[in-house]
């Protein structure tokens, strides 16, 4: 009997294509199928590589199934059924397809095992995000889409180039452990840094996230940014480089998170900043520092859907995500601020919740590595995310007095589904652990995260942090209703940084306009320059010519005039 070697993202993809013909009413079922026929193959494969076969001299594997690959595999198949719950009937054709395909593609690449198929499986997640914001009928997220194309066509060309380095150099396209001090190390540590939201690189998600639906939002936070620290922790374990840009991952964003106005803005920044512990969990690269990278990657990735799917409820319900114009929701919208606050208690890492699991993990990899400066880094960023996110979010938006007329009370639907689903995943995985343990890279984790030390730092951390909150809110040093949009780099890039760009283009524009001009003066010069020589070479060649035409004929006359005397003679 032949074993199924599916790469699974390939459900994903085969039911987009299903869910673009299907009549309306089946896209979510066809939806929920596909992502269930992902999540089965995931643990239908033995670990190892299968059907792998030669490409333009290169060994190409679709299919490659380890631990850490079998982590994000089950996390990206686990959000698709998420998306499919959310309410794939009530969304356009289009956007259904898109979604299935930026899962697909995020699910393939991180089954691949060389570069070739890693690239063209995220490429393909890539342009389904994009797609996402083009098909909102609104000019900002349209542009906004553009962007995020320049962006990722960023890091696909860094990729690519970086790939064509390393395969030069060893001969193979594997993806395994790469080096940045190689050219194609350092240029495929920038592509994933683009993706995972590296300082600068940030600002795409802080854009594209408050700019798509509350689905799409979700979906971009979940897949492309993971992808990211997927690739990370696959080629970089290890690497002390990203221990540095995780830590500035994780604190920096906390500033703009906690003055942001926008919620919807203040959770991409939240998301950048767990992502940052994330990349310093794979810098330290020890054992258990990869697996408590996978594990906090797991546990976040639950807790910023449910999120994100909330505020893109409030936003739908209310017109607005903004922290100065919400308030009062919970009694309006009780599910949502009840699956709200549960994803809000992950992140700040709560006894009995997913994030306590992950984080526990976190602050022992680093106590081990001995990097007590790393260590308090990530205590502060903790502490932070309390505040910044786990806070400011669920009272913003449900428990602040109300600053606008409440809608009317909404009903348990499809969106809450797929938010109760995600939060029973939440609660699961925090009250029994060692499921996720078992199957951590890079081996079957032993942990128990509930010993009485960890449980006293967390409650201590959470209790301390939230009450720093409510110091700061009593002191007016602290507001989260300040209206206004703060300023980021990307005002820098699409502003000044633009116009420079712009500018020098115009500049180079005008130079070659004038090199070309140059050219053609210089080639009309020369051609008839070449043309007076070539003429006043071949004079004396025609004067010697018609001279010795003269010889040869008196010559020719005289033999002849011999020739007649000869003969009469």
């Amino acid at each position: 009997m032949t074993a199924i070697t599916l790469n699974p993202g390939f459900a994903l993809l085969l039911g987009a294509l299903f869910a673009l013909t299907a009549p309306q009413g089946w896209r979510g079922a066809i939806a929920l199928a596909a992502s269930l026929g992902a999540l089965a193959l995931a643990f239908t494969p033995s670990f190892g590589e299968h059907a792998a076969f030669a490409q333009i001299g290169l060994r190409v594997v679709p299919l490659r199934l380890d631990a850490l690959s079998q982590t994000f595999g089950v996390l990206f198949a686990l959000v698709s059924i998420m998306l499919a719950l959310h309410g794939a009937d009530a969304r356009v054709r289009a956007e259904t397809g898109a979604l299935l395909v930026l899962a697909g593609g995020a699910l393939s690449a991180v089954y691949a095992g060389d570069f070739l198929s890693f690239v063209a499986a995220a490429e393909l997640s890539t342009l389904a995000a994009v797609a996402l914001l083009l098909l909102r009928e609104d000019w900002a997220a349209q542009e906004t889409g553009m962007r995020l194309l320049g962006w990722q066509a960023l890091s696909s060309i860094l990729f690519l180039s970086g790939a064509a380095f390393s395969i030069g150099m060893t001969g193979a396209a594997e993806f395994a452990r790469l080096s940045p001090a190689t050219p194609g190390g350092a240029l495929i540590l920038l592509a994933l840094g683009v993706k995972a939201g590296f300082p600068i690189a940030h600002v795409w998600l802080k854009e594209a996230l408050p700019r798509a639906s509350a689905a799409g939002g979700a979906a971009i936070a979940a897949f492309t940014t993971m992808l990211g620290v997927y690739g990370l922790a696959r080629g970089y374990g290890g690497e002390p480089l990203l221990v540095v840009i995780g830590l500035a991952m994780a604190i920096l964003p906390a500033i703009y998170a906690m003055a942001e106005d926008d919620l919807r803005r203040a959770l991409a920044y939240g998301l950048v900043a767990q992502t940052g512990v994330m990349v310093a969990a794979i810098g330290v690269g020890s054992p258990l520092a990869m697996a408590a990278a996978a594990a906090h990657a797991f546990a976040t990735t639950l807790a910023f859907v449910v999120l994100a799917m909330a505020l893109g409820a409030v936003k739908d319900r209310t017109g607005t995500a903004r922290a100065s114009e919400l308030g009062g929701l919970a009694r309006a919208m009780p599910a949502t601020a009840a699956l709200a606050s549960v994803a809000a208690l992950s992140i700040a890492g709560a006894p009995f919740t997913a994030g306590f699991a992950s984080l526990a993990l976190v602050f022992d990899a680093m106590a081990q590595a001995q990097r007590p400066l790393a260590y308090y880094a990530l205590i502060a960023a903790v502490g932070a995310a309390v505040a910044h996110t786990a806070v400011k979010i669920p009272y913003a938006a449900f428990f602040a007095p109300p600053r606008q007329r409440p809608p009317a009370p909404a009903l348990f639907g499809a969106p809450q589904l797929a938010m109760l689903f995600a939060a029973v995943l939440i609660v699961g995985v925090g009250a029994a652990p060692a499921w996720l343990y078992a199957f951590l890279p890079p081996d079957p984790v032993r942990f128990s995260p509930y010993d009485w030390g960890r449980f006293m730092t967390h409650l201590q951390l959470g209790i301390f942090a939230a009450l720093a909150v409510a110091a700061a809110r009593l002191a007016k040093v602290y507001p989260v209703e300040r209206p206004g949009d703060l300023r980021d780099l990307d005002r820098l890039i699409h502003g000044p940084l633009w116009k420079l760009v712009q500018r020098a283009a115009g500049a180079l524009a005008a130079v070659h306009v004038l090199w070309r001009a140059g050219e053609a003066r210089t080639a009309d010069v020369a051609a008839r320059f070449a043309t007076r020589w070539t003429a006043l070479s071949d004079r004396p060649t025609h004067r010697l010519a018609a001279d010795a035409g003269w010889v040869l004929a008196v010559l020719a006359g005289l033999l002849a005039l011999s020739l007649v005397t000869d003969r009469l003679g």
